[in-house]
């Protein structure tokens, strides 16, 4: 039994003569960045009445229209607006709300229910400054896609017509090997 006034962690040894034990850290290439850290998901406590009302509300949810067409590449798509259009009034019946706050270079997506429970996620804000766009612009424009895409994802909402990915994979030649 160790007694109540030696410390946990003692101070080294000035007596021994072994090196003293060293924690090696791993540094990456000064050419490589440091990856970022993975998103973080977090809860209140408790989340049963959340859950209960997130289910009965995720099943009255529409799919988010694509009514939006982007000129570049002459597609349509769901916006935010729809989003929330197909959303809202799910949850709002079932006492259910989202909030998305930016904090720290972060947007915080927080599902509540009237009970003040809770769930949330977060995920990196990184503007593509190099189509000649200000900082503010292209920080703007990351912001708006990642609300988007981050409450489709904490609801469950999809577009009407979800191409499963196809669009962003390279075609498959008749041969059957990708391009």
């Amino acid at each position: 039994m160790i007694p109540d006034d030696v410390p946990e962690n003692p101070p080294p040894n000035l007596n021994d003569p072994r090196p003293p034990k060293v924690e090696r850290a791993v540094l990456a290439p000064a050419a490589e960045k440091a990856r970022p850290e993975p998103p973080k998901v977090r809860t209140s406590p408790d989340i049963t009445e959340l859950c209960a009302a997130f289910a009965l509300a995720q099943g009255e949810m529409e799919m988010a229209a694509k009514d939006t067409e982007n000129p570049h590449f002459r597609r349509t798509y769901a916006d935010l607006a729809s989003v929330w259009k197909a959303c809202r009034p799910a949850l709002a019946r079932h006492g259910l709300g989202v909030c998305q706050i930016i904090t720290g270079g972060f947007l915080v997506t927080r599902l509540v229910h009237k009970s003040g429970q809770w769930i949330e996620g977060e995920v990196g804000i990184a503007g593509d400054e190099s189509t000649g766009r200000t900082r503010v612009q292209a920080f703007g424009s990351a912001l708006t896609y990642l609300r988007r895409y981050a409450l489709s994802a904490m609801v469950g909402i999809a577009p009407d017509d979800d191409d499963d990915g196809n669009a962003a994979t390279p075609a498959r030649p008749q041969n059957g090997r990708r391009a």
